[in-house]
């Protein structure tokens, strides 16, 4: 929560890997709305081999992968350093973590099938998944991600001008109101005839509802 009111968050931001659960995911629409959520697919069996294939730099912690995965149109080259064991960025060994083993990578996906799965669902249902198969490497997937994120802000800018003209139809009829309730007093019925102060609240409310789904139809 602290970290969105930055001034870096002020026009979006992108979070990675979280929401994992229905309650993480209701803490989150409680602090700020999402718009879009995007779902990477892969095989299971692959997911194994890629994890299991992870190399990181025990110094810098950058991440290397040395399985190059063929299956039909699917590509996944390895992510290889230019000295064998050795990291680019600062030359550093390259080592295994500990938990990137068969046994770790399987209990963590039964996880996910448990407790963040569900979430897809939701989204769905909302409107606001999108899943994308990953079939070859990031310089290669990265124009496909970003298309999708383009278009979609290309829907939420439409529907915020439709949000401003709503409003904005609404501050009118709130003015319109306002003139109407300060022209009112003027009248000698108005003051000293109870019956005609309830018949004038009576048609104020028919005004603002009557005026308000108008404002509505016009802006949407």
């Amino acid at each position: 929560k602290s970290r969105l009111v930055n001034q870096d968050c002020k026009k979006g931001f992108i979070l990675d890997g979280f929401p994992r659960t229905i309650e993480q995911m209701k803490a989150l629409e409680r602090i700020t709305n999402i718009d879009l959520v995007v779902n990477f697919i892969m095989p299971e069996d692959i997911i194994i081999q890629k994890t299991i294939a992870r190399r990181v730099c025990e110094k810098c912690g950058e991440l290397y992968n040395i399985a190059d995965i063929k299956r039909g149109k699917l590509h996944l080259p390895p992510i290889s350093p230019k000295k064998s064991g050795i990291c680019d960025k600062c030359g550093g060994r390259l080592v295994k973590r500990p938990d990137d083993n068969e046994k770790t990578v399987k209990a963590r996906i039964k996880i996910y099938r448990q407790q963040s799965e569900p979430l897809l669902k939701y989204y769905e249902q909302k409107k606001m998944l999108k899943s994308i198969n990953i079939i070859g490497a990031p310089q290669e997937m990265l124009p496909i991600i970003l298309a999708e994120i383009i278009k979609k802000i290309r829907t939420i800018k439409p529907l915020k001008e439709k949000s401003e003209k709503y409003f904005s139809s609404i501050n009118i009829i709130l003015m319109s109101l306002l003139m109407w309730i300060g022209i009112a007093p003027q009248a000698d019925t108005f003051l000293h005839n109870p019956l005609s102060i309830l018949k004038q609240l009576i048609a104020l409310t028919i005004l603002f509802t009557a005026t308000h789904f108008i404002g509505y139809m016009i802006a949407f």
